[in-house]
């Protein structure tokens, strides 16, 4: 008896802790909905830069970082507002071994924020760079300056001009540190040329290891607006022998050459500007090169910016670098680089760049110059299509396109007018005569620029024509091969299963599949075109990636590449099924007609005898337009050569629109009722003009 007690008591125990384990597992998954006022945040930073680091909430006094694929552009600005930033400058995953307890945001309104907190956590944590709280600006132009001006400080939703009566170097070197320099060669004092309202009167006591302004004592003052405020300035530089430890610095150059830098070094004390004619920044992380950084390059001949983050050029940057013989831009993201900017570049020689437009302007300062670029598959210097052949084959694909769709609509309304076939056949044709009007914006923009196209290259691409022209080219090849899949389908039926002619396809059923193919076609093309924060960037945009405006897009190691995998998707996962699968069916087909005795049958299957003898023509027509897409698409995984890439690009050029010029003759042309009625038509006209 008493062993049975004991049995009961150590299941119940053991039921208990079953029980809670249970309990707390489905608690670690649990997702807990709170709300707080703005006051829970900060930036958990381990390089000392507090205006960046992984974001976090403080919930019952612990703190959860956000979710990284659910943190809004929008709520990133609140942030960083709410910490006392001007605003967001970007968004990175916080890399952790470990895993974390997230929250992400659901809702905010106005000081309150609502939020469901994950217990148990993932690693995919957000972190934030927020826009700096300090800056220096010029007094000369009111511009923003990277390494000295006068100081402003973020307050309030609003930038301040400082005014410290007691602006020392402790100061100053903690401004310039939280900026990223190493220190503060220069402080100054500057009066105000009128009374401003934006002055804010502070005097800071900083012992120089703070890591902000804000961190230091400060004392207030009031503004006495019967004198002229004065403001406190500073010049921030990188210490000579600090940037020899990262760098190597010989006597004529100094070699920053795969340092990591996300800043452009100032030349050190030590050296003089004669003494460096070499300066090599190439495989760092800079993004912004300005005119006061090569302002003291006046005797340097070899620039190396390559592989870096530069998306623009200031017009005014090579003010100052008249003796520069060698420069290499290769690798960045620059678009625009005119010959206005390169007019001081005289004594230029060598230029490597990524756009062969760069070049033409380079050239158009200095003849002379060598200028290494990859060269464009359809563009040059002076022509937007410079073969020959592709400039005639493009006005000659657009008639035949045109015309031969809109023969197909004349004959589908007077000689087969067999209502939902004639309805797929129509919606194929207006689908294809899309094409033709693609093909004609390219060829009347060609005839446009010829003879000056790099000058307008930049223009072009990112204009709202050419974003209509790829509209127009995707629409119509995805609607195109949308049709082919149901006229396909319905033939399957027909034929395999040896149904009645469209007892599948009814009409409602009918209108619902061309709708769908137009709206899903539609939504392909334009949703590229309207979501800027994946598809387009401040310097490109989707369909602007080639003079052609067609979405060519592969992924490539060597430079950025908008909507790749969008494509990759498109092309190579929905394409590619589609074509496998219309293949599939009319081999499909084929097998059934051999099977069947055709000789001694019906009409119908007399009929289905002749398409039989079309199939090989349909199916060849599509393969060739859409197989060698869908196989560069695959093989751009495993890394393109640049053969490949320019047979990709011609292979979509040209495949297209043939095979919308081509669809209309195998869909109407030889179909043999239209062609007995045509060939009706034609001996009766025959024999009224033997009567006349």
């Amino acid at each position: 008896m008493g062993d049975l007690i004991d049995l009961k008591s150590a299941w119940k125990v053991l039921k208990e802790i079953t029980y809670r384990r249970v309990l707390v597992v489905f608690m670690s998954k649990i997702l807990i909905f709170c709300s707080f006022f703005l006051k829970g945040f900060r930036l958990n930073s381990n390089s000392g830069t507090p205006y960046s680091g992984k974001v976090e909430v403080l919930h019952a006094n612990r703190w959860f970082g956000l979710f990284r694929n659910l943190f809004k552009r929008k709520y990133q600005r609140r942030i960083c507002n709410v910490l006392g930033y001007p605003g967001a400058m970007r968004i990175w995953i916080y890399k952790t071994k470990q895993r974390q307890l997230v929250a992400t945001i659901m809702k905010w309104n106005g000081t309150e924020v609502k939020y469901r907190v994950y217990i148990g956590g993932v690693q995919n944590v957000a972190g934030l760079t927020c826009k700096k709280a300090i800056r220096l600006v010029n007094s000369d132009n009111g511009n923003n300056s990277d390494h000295y001006g006068i100081v402003e400080i973020y307050r309030d939703a609003k930038w301040w001009k400082l005014s410290d009566n007691q602006w020392s170097n402790a100061d100053a070197n903690v401004a310039c540190h939280y900026l990223g320099y190493d220190r503060a060669s220069e402080i100054y004092t500057e009066t105000f040329s009128r009374i401003n309202a934006t002055i804010l009167s502070v005097d800071f006591k900083c012992r120089g290891n703070e890591g902000e302004l804000a961190d230091c004592f400060q004392e207030q003052r009031k503004t006495n607006a019967s004198y002229k405020a004065k403001g406190s300035g500073v010049r921030c530089t990188v210490d000579g022998e600090e940037l020899c430890k990262t760098c190597e610095c010989q006597n004529r150059s100094v070699n920053c050459y795969g340092k990591n830098l996300n800043w452009m070094p100032w030349i050190p004390k030590n050296y003089t500007a004669e003494n460096i004619q070499e300066y090599l920044l190439g495989k760092n992380a800079i993004h912004t090169v300005n005119k006061f950084h090569l302002r003291e390059f006046t005797y340097v001949r070899k620039l190396d910016l390559s592989e870096n983050h530069i998306s623009s050029i200031a017009p005014n940057l090579f003010a100052f670098t008249g003796q520069l013989s060698y420069l290499n831009l290769s690798g960045n993201r620059i678009e625009s680089l005119t010959s206005e900017m390169m007019r001081n570049l005289h004594s230029l020689t060598v230029l490597y760049t990524d756009r062969f437009t760069h070049c033409c302007h380079a050239k158009k300062i200095n003849p002379e110059v060598n200028c290494f670029a990859p060269a464009d598959v359809f563009s040059s210097c002076s022509e937007l299509l410079k073969n020959d052949f592709l400039e005639v084959f493009v006005w000659i694909v657009a008639l035949m396109v045109a015309c031969g769709n809109l023969g197909v609509i004349f004959v589908r309304f007077n000689v087969d007018t067999r209502g939902l076939q004639t309805l797929f056949i129509n919606s194929l044709v207006s689908s294809d005569i899309l094409m033709s009007i693609y093909l004609l914006i390219i060829g009347y923009n060609n005839v446009t620029y010829k003879g000056k196209y790099f000058e307008h290259d930049e223009k072009w691409r990112s204009s709202k024509s050419c974003t209509v022209a790829g509209v127009i080219s995707l629409i119509s090849s995805q609607v195109s091969l949308f049709m082919i899949t149901a006229i396909t389908t319905e033939r399957y039926w027909s034929i395999v299963h040896n149904s009645k002619r469209f007892s599948r396809f009814g009409s409602k059923l009918s209108w619902n599949i061309v709708s769908f193919a137009w709206l899903f076609g539609g939504a392909i093309a334009i949703f590229p075109a309207v979501f800027p924060r994946y598809f387009n960037s401040t310097y490109m945009t989707f369909y602007g990636q080639n003079s052609v405006c067609l979405p060519l897009q592969l992924p490539d190691e060597n430079r950025e590449v908008l909507g790749w995998e969008y494509c990759l998707g498109l092309f190579g996962c929905i394409n590619a099924v589609l074509c496998i699968y219309v293949t599939t069916c009319y081999i499909r087909m084929y097998m059934s007609l051999k099977q069947n005795d055709i000789r001694n049958t019906t009409t119908r299957k007399q009929e289905d005898s002749y398409l039989a003898k079309r199939m090989f023509g349909i199916v060849v027509t599509n393969l060739c337009c859409w197989i060698p897409v869908v196989t560069f698409t695959f093989l751009s995984l495993h890394g393109l050569t640049s053969h490949v890439k320019t047979l990709h690009a011609w292979s979509a050029v040209c495949l297209f629109p043939i095979n919308a010029a081509l669809n209309p003759v195998i869909y109407t042309f030889f179909a043999p009722r239209v062609k007995k009625k045509i060939n009706n038509l034609v001996k009766l006209a025959d024999r009224r003009t033997t009567k006349v």
